[in-house]
């Protein structure tokens, strides 16, 4: 299938030591849920001194992914340079984030060829569970036509629940009597 569909988000990550905590966790107010497999899309664009960032043949761009629910918890990925000379990232969101419910915050971390290295920003996002995938009971047909129909079958149920109430009573007397 040549032709995909995405849930995207763009966001500029800024390589800048003077925007110190500005930098340290853009909301991004997205939500990714756990049907979003292959279709979820974080691009970024990569900026220093409010210019793109040229990402050379060689440039890797790593994405430190921490669920905030579980700060112990850690994953790192690799990010896709689609543009380098216009420091642009793509970040296909992961199936390992599958089944976690929670905030994410995500560290853009890039190494050059040269051997330098850069500490970006992060970003925030959520996951979700879909409906799809959570363990419900299945519908069952229990639902009436009308009051009549709920009528009858409330006495009936009441009926068979006091008859083996007095069943029991009654087998309670007897045993009480011997």
């Amino acid at each position: 299938m040549t032709n995909k569909l995405y849930k995207d988000i763009v966001l500029e990550v800024d390589i800048d030591a003077k925007k110190g905590s500005k930098n340290q966790g853009k909301e991004t107010k997205a939500t990714f849920y756990s049907y979003d497999i292959n279709s979820g899309i974080v691009k970024m664009n990569i900026k220093k001194d409010g210019q793109p960032l040229m990402l050379p043949n060689g440039s890797e761009v790593l994405i430190n992914v921490v669920k905030l629910g579980l700060p112990q918890q850690k994953l790192v990925f690799r990010g896709d340079v689609i543009d380098g000379t216009s420091g642009i990232v793509r970040w296909e969101i992961p199936e390992q984030l599958k089944g976690y419910k929670g905030q994410i915050r995500a560290g853009v971390f890039i190494n050059l060829p040269n051997g330098q290295r850069l500490h970006g920003g992060y970003f925030k996002f959520n996951m979700g569970i879909s409906e799809i995938d959570t363990n419900l009971e299945e519908f069952e047909e229990d639902y009436w036509q009308g009051w009549d129909e709920f009528q009858k079958e409330s006495e009936a149920e009441w009926s068979d629940w006091k008859a083996i109430r007095d069943d029991t009573w009654k087998k309670q007397e007897e045993d009480y009597d011997e």
